[in-house]
């Protein structure tokens, strides 16, 4: 801190130094009106042994100036704006690895603490509710579990609520966000895996193997069927679409709220497409469990980017700001990325 403020005083003076004999009046007062406001900033550190001097010397037009009765006042505007990351030019720097010993990776979602929950089973013999839930934070730390599930798999996070769907016994599972009590469970008539919902709908849209539910958020009863064929366990919600993978049929496909298709994504690069992600921009990151890669579409359904030799991926879920990503790799790893 003791640095900082010498070379911030440093600043200040250089800066005054600068405008001596500017002829610009303009300029001149600006500069003033910011060093004095930089030093006022820094009088209210509290600095042990160290006295700062600032000499200013008025140049003669600023002795002009400030024999006026009325100056304009000069406004310093700070503004701050979200840089964008372009996903093209995106790189994935490793920051930690976890391996699921005796486990394996179902899905997974970013909660809003920045933290992971990760969705999985036990791997070999399996009884029921054995199997758990983890949250990780970005350095592959453990800092919580829920336990007591049977074959969950999709996870989501509310206002108020996580919810996972537990598809070994047909429920969707509520619990407290912040204290992870168990709130409800939500029968349902069907083997639920994922589930996503549009922004601001009253619905949620369940992926149930072969077919799509809509229900209602609060009471949970079923209000429309889509049959969508086999193989469908993945879902994820854009702003206007539904987005769900076919793993028999390699393609990615997006729908609207009452299931009309709005379009089709397959590629010969594109090998049993499973776990799917979004970002804030509604970029949607599929992965491609046979091909070893991971592809990036746009909410228009537009691959802009693919992720290469990334090992059987089963998932990608990537941070609103693209700053974050993890990545589940051959249903025992969890891997943390910074997106440089």
């Amino acid at each position: 801190m003791l640095w900082d403020g010498i070379n911030c005083a440093r600043f200040i003076a250089n800066r005054m130094e600068e405008c001596k004999g500017t002829e610009n009046a303009g300029e001149l007062t600006v500069a003033y009106h910011k060093s004095k406001n930089f030093f006022e900033r820094l009088k209210q550190f509290n600095f042990s042994d160290l006295n700062i001097t600032i000499k200013e010397e008025k140049p003669k037009i600023l002795k002009e100036i400030m024999k006026l009765t009325n100056v304009t006042p000069a406004q310093i505007l700070e503004t701050t704006s979200n840089v964008k990351t372009d996903i093209k030019k995106i790189h994935l720097c490793l920051i930690s690895e976890i391996n699921l010993d005796g486990k394996y990776a179902r899905d997974g979602t970013i909660l809003s603490s920045g933290e992971f929950l990760l969705s999985t089973r036990v791997t070999g013999g399996h009884s029921k509710d054995s199997d758990e839930c983890y949250i990780y934070n970005k350095f592959g730390k453990l800092t919580k579990k829920i336990t007591s599930l049977s074959r969950p798999f999709g996870v989501i996070e509310t206002n108020k609520e996580i919810i996972i769907a537990c598809s070994g016994s047909k429920y969707l599972k509520c619990y407290d966000k912040d204290n992870f009590k168990r709130n409800t469970n939500d029968s349902l008539s069907v083997e639920p895996y994922c589930f996503t919902s549009l922004r601001n709908s009253l619905y949620m849209y369940v992926a149930c193997g072969d077919k799509i539910i809509k229900i209602f958020k609060g009471f949970r009863s079923i209000d429309k069927t889509f049959p969508i064929g086999p193989v469908v366990k993945h879902v994820i919600g854009t702003r206007s679409h539904i987005v769900y993978s076919n793993q028999r049929t390699n393609e990615v496909v997006a729908m609207d709220s009452h299931g009309t298709t709005k379009w089709r994504y397959s590629s010969p690069c594109l090998l049993s497409p499973c776990g799917l992600g979004v970002d804030g921009e509604d970029n949607i990151y599929v992965a491609g469990k046979e091909s070893d890669n991971v592809h990036v579409l746009t909410k228009d359904g537009q691959c802009v980017r693919v992720f290469e030799d990334i090992t059987r991926p089963d998932f990608m879920k990537v941070d609103k700001e693209k700053k974050l990503c993890f990545v589940g790799s051959m249903r025992k790893y969890l891997r943390v990325y910074e997106m440089l």
